[in-house]
């Protein structure tokens, strides 16, 4: 009988080699988890809602959590500094809805807005600087839920969009009169069949108009007369989950997305795309995701001046739960996807923003559980995220570029310097983002300066369609062939 024989090796070396190779598996392994299960940001249990906006308003993006939990409610306030670190405070506020920032009164400061359970109203907790908000003051006590802010006339405070259920069914307005004072009125009454709205200038007259979807009817536009008053057209005969004013094709014009939402079953979800021409709408694609895909948020992920798209997707069980990133392709279509995962999305809420001051746009998100906290995917400047900041992070090539603004902050006009260009400027990109990485304007570049080697531009603090934009932070960002730059600038009353 033929013995096999072993390979010459004693035995404590074979031990140090196995335990090598042991502890290189275990690292790789933690690593893992560490990406898929962080923690992140602990703030109070089951958390509803997220926003973010310069609360403390010292220059830097700050992200808002609302959590309730039968009565217990908070309001968290992660404050940056400036390089995508955070630390937390807590507001014991009523807040059983909704919660987000924005100005509603004169002062410049990002208020909160919720819905409460003690006035059972919406209202706003007044921020005084300092970390000092008041009590909260009533907005309007007869809707079921204030959708979203937006600028609905001439007068550039802002207004709301919301659900008129109290009457029957159907949306209304909430119209500010820029002191945080409100009036209503009635837009579209009908049963409770409505998606939730969305507004955007669609025709190119500055004033935002209203798409959504009456179920029983189909897709239908809403044209803002300036007046309280409003035009009413059908655009789709087949109704949809949710309709989206987006600007996809980057022609400075919005166009239109009508997206239907299936959670069971083989069959995909579809985006239908319509392209504005001139105030007609021209059916240009159908774009298909999986099964369960919710859209989260639109933004500019890769710094091309096209937005991309981030989705959760939510099945039954929860194979495929997790958030997914694609990208803009400039043609009507999107790349594949992306797959960052996170635990239980169904209740998952997401915001996007330049959280470590390096130009490129993160992700933060958290979701409704009893161990909640909020979780930052850094931008590693192409469009993959990380869990670490990375401020700091420089151009991709050598063909660096340089920005100079003045003043800034401003209130009516800055002055925009580009230098360190040595071809000519067909190949510049100059755009305007607001917080969420929206695109507020672009800025045309014609041609060199006589010293052939910069570009001088100017913004007046207005967006695409002509209307003035609300104070706050805003983000200039230039490429150039393969170079890109990135500089905050601040607006101000």
């Amino acid at each position: 009988m033929k013995t096999k024989s072993l390979p010459s090796c004693n035995i404590s070396e074979t031990f140090f080699m196995n335990t090598k190779k042991a502890i290189s598996i275990l690292v790789i392994l933690l690593s893992f988890i560490q990406f898929a299960l962080s923690d992140g940001y602990k703030v109070p249990q089951y958390a509803y809602s997220l926003d973010v906006c310069d609360i403390d308003n010292d220059g830097d993006i700050d992200i808002i959590v609302g959590s309730h939990d039968q009565g217990n409610d908070t309001i968290s306030i992660l404050l940056n500094d400036g390089y995508g670190n955070f630390t937390i405070s807590t507001l014991i506020r009523s807040n059983y809805s909704s919660v987000f920032c924005t100005c509603i009164n004169e002062d410049d400061l990002q208020d909160i807005v919720t819905l409460t359970r003690t006035d059972s109203a919406w209202v706003f907790y007044p921020n005084y600087g300092e970390y000092d908000f008041g009590n909260s003051q009533i907005i309007y006590s007869s809707v079921i839920e204030i959708i979203k802010p937006y600028s609905l006339d001439e007068d550039n405070s802002q207004d709301f969009i919301c659900y008129d259920w109290h009457i029957g069914g159907g949306f209304g307005a909430l119209y500010n009169d820029g002191s945080g004072s409100f009036s209503h009125i009635n837009i579209y009454t009908s049963p409770i069949t409505t998606s939730e709205p969305d507004a955007g200038d669609v025709n190119g007259d500055s004033l935002n108009d209203i798409l959504m979807t009456d179920y029983n009817v189909g897709v239908l536009i809403f044209y803002n007369q300036g007046t309280g008053d409003f035009e009413q057209q059908l655009i789709d005969e087949n109704p949809v989950s949710d309709t989206y004013i987006f600007d996809i094709d980057n022609d400075g014009d919005n166009d239109l997305g009508l997206y239907s939402e299936i959670f069971m079953g083989n069959e995909d979800c579809y985006l239908k795309i319509f392209e504005n021409q001139s105030g007609d709408f021209i059916f240009r694609n159908t774009i298909y995701f999986p099964t369960g895909t919710k859209f989260k948020a639109f933004a500019d992920l890769n710094n091309d001046n096209y937005f991309d798209i981030i989705y959760k997707r939510s099945t039954w069980d929860s194979t495929k739960d997790s958030l997914y990133v694609v990208f803009n392709n400039h043609d009507y279509s999107f790349s594949s996807a992306d797959r960052y995962f996170v635990h239980f999305p169904r209740q998952l809420q997401v915001v996007t923003a330049d959280f470590d001051g390096n130009g490129y746009n993160d992700i933060a998100y958290t979701y409704y559980s009893s161990e909640d906290s909020v979780t930052i995917l850094f931008n590693d400047g192409t469009g993959k995220f990380l869990e670490n900041p990375l401020t700091g992070l420089k151009s991709l090539t050598n063909d660096q570029i340089d920005i100079t603004v003045y003043p800034n902050p401003f209130n009516s006009r800055i002055n925009i310097f580009i230098s360190n260009l040595i071809q000519n400027v067909s190949s510049l990109n100059v755009s305007i983002y607001d917080l969420q990485g929206r695109i507020v304007k672009y800025l045309m570049v014609k041609d060199l300066m006589s010293s052939g080697e910069y570009v001088r531009l100017i913004w007046e603090g207005k967006d695409n369609q002509g209307y003035k934009c609300k104070p706050g932070i805003y983000f200039l960002k230039c490429r150039y062939k393969n170079s890109f730059a990135s500089v905050k600038l601040i607006l101000i009353n």
